[in-house]
């Protein structure tokens, strides 16, 4: 029975990976079947293909990948609340695909990545899970910048929840190892001018290079637009309202959907004296489409850290499986 629903998945090598695992036993314990589990998020099923009477034999696989698909399998059961499991059993399923994380031979690149992706997951539920996974795959791969970025941004997300100034000091540390690693992560140079920016006092002046740093390095409307706005942000605090305008300007040309930088250029052109250039702008901030349901601003992605890499690990990870 099992086979036969596995007919109706879209994607063959897929299904290459669950017969197998159906073969030796491992299944997910979803109670609507194999047909209802969404492999990375993402339903596979198609009810318009008709089941076939016969499920052609699977290719033959190695071990090291059939383990790798269980854990990718485990890691979603534990993940994401969609088939009504509880708490403990999703935790459990979490432990278990942490141990066969450990059994699979050779997979070095294979671990960090999944380390990495479920402290990404947890980001939007759990932080101090996120850091638990974080600490754990830091202290096999120390001087790997990724994981220092994820470190500081999970810091620095939970700093904001939890009003804990010694979160945000340590998220300006990893922020730095990660740029010794990497001088040319241009997240980390983003994410350590804001964060400079928030700890304020003398540090205006460093947090200001690092974020024209981004504007004078960066190809990317997301980071050139965070980074503009940021330092508008700074100029604006110390009424430097021209200096301001120029930034949120660039911010809009970056990104002129999101309308966080829209609404800071019509502050400032108002506090700069042009009034009727402010109320222009704001016009355009009011007909932005916000109410739309795929609508989100680049300040919100940013305060979102690791949850927006989640779709890409998990598909780098399917991507090595079905190799």
């Amino acid at each position: 029975e099992a086979r036969n629903r596995l007919a109706s998945w879209t994607d063959d090598k897929i299904k290459d990976v669950v017969e197998e695992l159906v073969a030796i036993g491992e299944k997910p314990s979803h109670p609507g079947g194999l047909d209802a589990w969404p492999f990375g998020g993402v339903a596979m099923r198609n009810p318009d293909l008709p089941p076939p009477a016969i499920v052609r034999k699977p290719k033959p696989r190695s071990w090291e990948k059939t383990l790798q698909a269980a854990t990718l399998l485990h890691t979603e059961l534990s993940a994401y609340n969609a088939w009504g499991l509880s708490t403990e059993t999703r935790a459990l399923h979490l432990k278990v695909a942490e141990g066969l994380v450990e059994l699979i031979p050779g997979e070095m690149a294979f671990n960090r990545d999944w380390f990495l992706t479920v402290a990404y997951i947890y980001h939007g539920s759990n932080l101090s899970v996120s850091l638990h996974y974080l600490e754990e795959v830091a202290r096999r791969f120390p001087d790997d910048a990724e994981i220092l970025l994820a470190t500081g941004v999970t810091n620095e997300t939970a700093a904001a929840f939890e009003k804990d100034r010694g979160m945000i000091r340590d998220a300006e540390t990893f922020y730095r190892r990660a740029l010794q690693a990497d001088s040319d992560l241009e997240e980390a140079h983003l994410r350590l001018g804001k964060v400079l920016q928030e700890r304020g006092g003398n540090r205006a002046e460093e947090a200001i290079r690092e974020l024209e740093w981004i504007v004078k390095h960066s190809s990317d409307p997301y980071l050139l637009y965070l980074a503009n706005l940021f330092l508008g942000d700074l100029h604006k605090r110390e009424k430097r309202f021209n200096r301001a305008v120029e930034c949120y300007r660039a911010a809009v040309e970056s990104e002129p959907r999101w309308q966080t930088a829209h609404i800071s250029l019509s502050y400032s052109l108002r506090a700069a004296g042009d009034g009727a250039a402010a109320r222009e702008v704001m016009q355009k901030a009011l007909r932005l489409p916000v109410h739309d349901t795929d609508y989100v601003d680049g300040y919100r992605l940013y305060a979102l850290g690791q949850l927006n890499r989640v779709p890409q690990m998990l598909d780098e990870l399917r991507r090595g499986i079905m190799e």
